[in-house]
C-alpha cells in the first residue's frame, strides 16, 4: 500500500478508554516526554468535556495518526498532532488539518521556536496550510512532575492574534488545559 493510498483510507475514530493504548503509542513515538503527560494523565483527559482525542485507523485496525484537540467557545486548540513514521510525507497531516478547518473555528497550536532544522520545517508545514506564527512570549507549563516549563510559540490559522486575544487564549489554555492556578 502506498503512502498516498494509506492516507485516503484512514478512518477518524474518537478514542475511548478501550482504544487509548493504540493512540497513546503513536503520541509517545512522536513527542518527547517533556511535551506529553504521563500515560495515566493523558488517559484521564478523555473525561474532560472540552477534550477530544481522535485516532486515524487503517481497515486493519492500525492507528496511524492522532489528533488531540480542545474545543473552547471561540477557538480550537490543537494540542497534539502526530503521524506514524510509516505514513509521514504522504499528506496525512495536511488532510487532518483540512478536515478540522471545516469546523469553521479559529485554530491555535504550539510550536518550538525556529531554532533547529526540524522546528523550522514544522513551522513551514503549518504556514503552507495557512497558519501564522505569533511572536508573543509563551511558556508551556510543565506537563509532568519534575519538569520545567518549555518556551514555545503559538500559531493561529488564518490571521495572527492581537495582544488582547493572545492574553485571553493563553489564560484559557493555562487554566483549562494545564490546570495552572497562577499564570506564568
Amino acid at each position: 500500500m502506498t503512502q498516498k493510498k494509506a492516507t485516503q483510507e484512514l478512518k477518524r475514530v474518537l478514542i475511548t478508554e478501550e482504544t487509548f493504548a493504540l493512540a497513546d503509542a503513536v503520541m509517545r513515538e512522536a513527542f518527547p516526554d517533556s511535551e506529553i503527560r504521563s500515560c495515566a494523565a493523558q488517559k484521564a483527559l478523555l473525561q474532560e468535556k472540552e477534550y477530544c482525542l481522535y485516532g486515524y485507523f487503517t481497515e486493519e485496525g492500525n492507528c496511524e495518526a492522532i489528533l488531540g484537540m480542545w474545543r473552547f467557545s471561540d477557538f480550537l486548540y490543537l494540542e497534539h498532532l502526530a503521524v506514524s513514521p510509516a505514513c509521514r510525507g504522504g499528506g496525512m497531516g495536511r488532510k487532518i488539518l483540512e478536515e478540522v478547518q471545516k469546523e469553521g473555528m479559529p485554530m491555535l497550536l504550539e510550536v518550538e521556536p525556529p531554532e533547529t532544522e526540524i522546528s523550522k520545517r514544522r513551522i513551514g508545514f503549518y504556514e503552507r496550510i495557512g497558519f501564522q506564527l505569533n511572536s508573543y512570549s509563551y511558556m508551556q507549563p510543565a506537563l509532568q512532575a519534575g519538569q520545567k516549563p518549555i518556551p514555545l510559540l503559538l500559531m493561529t490559522f488564518g490571521e495572527k492574534m492581537d495582544e488582547t486575544t493572545f492574553q485571553k487564549r493563553k489564560d484559557i489554555l493555562y487554566r483549562h488545559v494545564y490546570k495552572c492556578q497562577d499564570i506564568l
